[in-house]
């Protein structure tokens, strides 16, 4: 029963936490946020912070690992391992872009934040793994070979897909969704498949 009740409070001091991260990052960018100001903003002692995290970025961390395991469920529930690859790849796009604009503020505070490599890290990865994953994935059922790695494919796509996002939230996301999904499509068009 007291376990409980640790749970609840340490999921509540996360909570807490996480708002007051998210508050300060409204008006400063997370290189200017100090410990003290978060657990200021928060309300909970510098004592309890540390009982939980190392420091700023531990705590970051955390958040965007919660985060990746929302977009990673997203993804599963909206992308099918049956799409063509060039389909899952456009598809895949488009999640991480209606993910980032329901995640502005932390995308534009964080991962996009060039001084921030971890988080870029973290996003990229999980894209990365997707298609790679999925290129392999449609080798075996569809009985093809990709002229290139699919390794090397998924580092493309993603780095292309990273840099348009980037370039969308820069921009205010001036541009549709579907419309960056077609810009995409255009830039990427090509033939990456031959018959074995």
């Amino acid at each position: 029963m007291k376990e409980k009740k640790m749970d609840l409070r340490t999921r509540q001091t996360y909570s807490f936490l996480t708002t007051a991260l998210f508050e300060l990052l409204k008006t400063q960018s997370f290189s200017e946020i100090s410990v003290t100001d978060i657990c200021q903003k928060a309300m909970v002692h510098r004592t309890t912070f540390y009982k939980h995290f190392e420091d700023k970025e531990h705590l970051l961390r955390t958040i965007i690992i919660e985060l990746q395991k929302k977009f990673d469920e997203q993804c599963n529930e909206h992308l099918s391992s049956s799409d063509a690859p060039k389909t899952f790849y456009l598809l895949l796009f488009k999640r991480v872009l209606e993910y980032i604009a329901e995640n502005k503020l932390l995308m534009s505070k964080t991962i996009f934040d060039k001084g921030n490599n971890y988080v870029e890290e973290v996003f990229k990865s999980s894209i990365t793994e997707y298609l790679k994953n999925h290129f392999k994935l449609n080798e075996k059922k569809n009985n093809v070979k990709f002229k290139i790695s699919p390794a090397l494919l998924a580092e493309y796509y993603t780095s292309a897909s990273i840099a348009m996002a980037n370039w969308w939230l820069e921009n205010d996301m001036s541009v549709s969704i579907d419309d960056m999904v077609k810009n995409l499509d255009l830039i990427t068009s090509g033939d990456i498949l031959e018959n074995i």
